[in-house]
């Protein structure tokens, strides 16, 4: 039997990571994009829509296929 990739503790442990990742990003746009306001924004804006695709596709890899090649890279 396979073991699940995604633990209860995995989605307690989510909004603590998801914090600190949006805070070191908040850091490096204030630190490299402060003169430019577009680029920032599209700084976050990249950098929330990479984190939402990641979920989402461990999610879908986790619930939808259940198994699969990506298991085999653990």
């Amino acid at each position: 039997m396979i073991r699940p990739l995604i633990d209860p503790v995995d989605y307690l442990l989510l909004p603590i990571y998801l914090f600190l990742f949006f805070r070191i990003a908040l850091y490096f746009q204030k630190k490299y994009y402060q003169d430019d306001p577009v680029t920032a924004k599209f700084f976050m804006l990249g950098f929330g829509v990479k984190i939402f695709s990641a979920l989402l596709f461990t999610l879908v890899t986790e619930y939808y296929f259940k198994n699969g090649d990506t298991y085999l890279y653990t």
